[in-house]
């Protein structure tokens, strides 16, 4: 199998076909209001905020050349310094042969607990679809049953302030998840 991910366009191929992302699958649900949550500044806002943390992590962060990126970046460390997360995977493309689609959680390893975790981190304010989008990302990792992970969205704070982690509990989110799988075959 030849995995292919195309980050400029956000286009997944297996095999040179075309395939289904967490990002189109989403607005498949009819909570969600696409024209809302993707403009193109919070497309760029996010790659940029999401290179900073990924550099972040992996100690080679050099500094944000936006200041506003800096404050985000900055909430992120201070939450990341209190939870102590132990990441195994960064904004890592992935293909679920089971259910046919791919995406790119931002985070997945274990929380300071060692409790296994997938996080995802928010330039924006909470969203429905957001528990949604993190059951998809769970769905897309064989190594444990679903359900098992706990589901998090780190909503970083513009005014640098420690970001937010929220959990999501409710299991129907992945009833929900594999109802829009069903629809998008």
């Amino acid at each position: 199998m030849r995995f292919t991910f195309d980050v400029d366009r956000h286009i997944y191929r297996v095999d040179g076909q075309i395939k289904r992302s967490v990002s189109k699958i989403v607005t498949l649900d009819q909570d969600v209001d696409a024209t809302r949550f993707y403009t193109e500044e919070s497309r760029w806002r996010g790659s940029r905020v999401h290179r900073d943390t990924l550099e972040l992590d992996l100690d080679s962060f050099d500094g944000s050349e936006f200041e506003e990126d800096a404050l985000l970046v900055q909430s992120y460390k201070r939450w990341r310094d209190l939870v102590n997360p132990i990441w195994t995977s960064i904004e890592e493309a992935r293909y679920s042969a089971i259910y046919d689609y791919c995406g790119a959680a931002d985070r997945v390893g274990y929380d300071g607990m060692k409790r296994p975790l997938v996080a995802d981190l928010k330039t924006g304010q909470p969203a429905k679809w957001h528990p949604l989008q993190l059951a998809l990302y769970d769905l897309l990792h064989d190594d444990m049953p679903p359900r098992i992970r706990r589901r998090v969205c780190i909503y970083l704070q513009k005014d640098g302030t420690r970001a937010k982690g929220v959990e999501f509990k409710d299991p129907t989110d992945y009833d929900r998840a594999l109802q829009l799988l069903r629809k998008a075959a």
